[in-house]
């Protein structure tokens, strides 16, 4: 919502931060060119550095926009848990040419860092003769390829095999316990 003005206010002027709107995210166009060229000079550690504390969503949104080979050079330099996560911000084309000439192991211990849902949408997304590569080296191979069997729009198409069960003679501390022990392996708890 706008803030009310009187009609003959001039609008206050935002200061220009050098930043461009992209989508949901804004980012600066001066970073992303000066992170181009460290991946260009091949600056490995300078760069994960830089996008450590960035947001996912961020440095996905950076592998955008920078050249092609450099976005394939920066993904390759994330560690498996940051890339997976990177990969689920990414949309589909831009993943599935992104993944197309990576090493089928370095699929699979990424895909292993996300839920099985995600990995199973990953995967569908790719080429059938990589996706087949990649699934028996899942940790989770079972579940991600039932995950698989089903439509991407059906229930069983967005469902995670991922969950907390609680007995039903515990207690609220003790069902909260429970839950708390096992968030760093469910994501999601609804």
């Amino acid at each position: 919502m706008e803030p009310t003005r009187h009609p003959d206010e001039e609008p206050v002027q935002q200061p220009d931060t050098g930043a461009a709107e992209t989508g949901e995210i804004e980012f600066d166009e001066e970073l992303v060119e000066d992170i181009a060229e460290l991946v260009d000079a091949g600056e490995r550690t300078m760069v994960l550095n830089i996008v450590a504390d960035l947001h996912e969503a961020d440095v996905a949104q950076i592998l955008t926009h920078i050249p092609f080979r450099d976005a394939e050079r920066l993904f390759s330099w994330l560690p498996a848990e940051a890339a997976g996560a990177v990969l689920a911000e990414l949309d589909d084309d831009f993943r599935a040419e992104l993944l197309e000439d990576l090493a089928h192991e370095r699929i699979a211990e990424v895909l292993d860092e996300l839920d099985t849902d995600d990995a199973a949408d990953i995967l569908a997304d790719l080429p059938d003769e990589v996706a087949q590569s990649v699934l028996p080296s899942l940790e989770d191979a079972e579940d991600v390829g039932e995950l698989l069997g089903y439509e991407e729009d059906t229930a069983g198409g967005i469902m995670a095999r991922e969950y907390v069960t609680v007995r039903p003679e515990w207690t609220v501390a003790r069902a909260t316990e429970e839950v708390r022990r096992e968030a760093e392996d469910v994501e999601d708890i609804y």
